[in-house]
């Protein structure tokens, strides 16, 4: 099967590569930025509202120019990744702001069936369980190759549900959103 992993950050793609090779799968990983809480989100997903999102970042972080070329690049070539080429997508989310907003943007974004593997039944796995949101970069490569066989299709409703949170989110001024569990 011809699978496509999306990650919230390099840090949790790294290890979920490495993940995947350790099991001798082929499976590509794209990674997201981590920077969705930093500035307000960008409704659409054109060229020009992505190049002033990252120099919003670059802004607020106090980053330097080739660093805001790097962001706008790696978002844009997320963004613009064809999604139909793959038999599978699979949107992987932990429970940090970051994490949940990442989710709502794929949902929003591909327009293919997607499926998902949420990182909640990670905090059991974790020799802290009482640990605060949950992201990939608290993952270990044996805790990847656990919750890879977790994947779960992503029903329309949800999907649904998800495209009009990230709509609602992106027409906000707000730069930090907190979202509840629930």
């Amino acid at each position: 099967m011809n699978r496509l992993h999306l990650i919230y950050g390099e840090a949790g793609a790294g290890t979920l590569r490495l993940a995947l090779s350790t099991e001798g799968t082929e499976d590509c990983v794209v990674a997201f930025p981590a920077i969705l809480n930093y500035a307000p989100l960008f409704p659409s997903f054109d060229d020009a509202e992505i190049e002033e999102y990252a120099s919003r970042c670059g802004e607020i972080l106090h980053i330097s120019d080739e660093y805001v070329e790097k962001l706008n690049g790696d978002m844009l070539s997320f963004l613009k990744c064809d999604f139909t080429a793959y038999d599978e997508v699979v949107v992987w989310h932990g429970t940090s702001a970051g994490d949940r907003v990442f989710y709502d943007m794929v949902c929003s974004l591909v327009s293919a069936p997607l499926s998902e593997v949420d990182l909640s039944p990670l905090r059991d796995m974790l020799s802290n369980p009482n640990v605060g949101a949950l992201s990939m970069s608290l993952c270990s490569v044996d805790n990847l190759i656990a919750l890879q066989e977790r994947v779960q299709p992503i029903d329309a409703e949800q999907k649904l549900l998800a495209a009009k949170r990230w709509a609602g989110l992106s027409k906000s001024e707000s730069a930090l959103r907190v979202l509840n569990e629930s």
